[in-house]
């Protein structure tokens, strides 16, 4: 994990990270499903002494993961915000491609299945993600802000 920000900005604190993975951060060892990403975070925070209530931001998939860890750990999540955010929904957009997009997708499977690391990516776990966060409860009563591009 590549901690990229964690500073003290009068009573807030910002915490930025990149998940494990992403850009130029630790390559995964494990399944990166949303449970696992959800646990990494919450023992990244606890490391850097960080306490609930958190704001979580989520941004592309991390949409997804700010969902999932509000829905399993509501009293932890003081709102949310959406910033142009996947959703549970976006995976129906898999049976819209054509043809020869669904080919080089699977092609580029069969290509991560022999990397080391690659298997591990959390692009290959986003069906999962979204299976965990429809098997949690429901979404808390918390804020919710989506920001969307025009």
């Amino acid at each position: 994990m590549d901690e990229n920000t964690a500073g003290n900005f009068g009573a807030s604190s910002i915490f930025s990270y990149n998940r494990f993975g992403v850009a130029g951060s630790d390559k995964p060892m494990v399944s990166q499903d949303g449970l696992n990403i959800v646990n990494t975070l919450r023992e990244a925070l606890t490391s850097v002494g960080f306490e609930p209530p958190f704001l979580l931001v989520g941004h592309s998939l991390g949409g997804l993961y700010a969902n999932l860890y509000a829905r399993l750990y509501p009293n932890e999540v003081a709102g949310l915000v959406f910033l142009e955010s996947s959703t549970t929904k976006d995976i129906s957009l898999n049976d819209y491609q054509a043809k020869a997009v669904k080919t080089i997708n699977k092609m580029f499977k069969v290509f991560d299945s022999l990397s080391s690391h690659k298997q591990f990516s959390e692009v290959n776990f986003v069906e999962k993600t979204i299976n965990q966060i429809h098997l949690t409860d429901t979404f808390p009563e918390i804020p919710v802000l989506v920001i969307t591009g025009g």
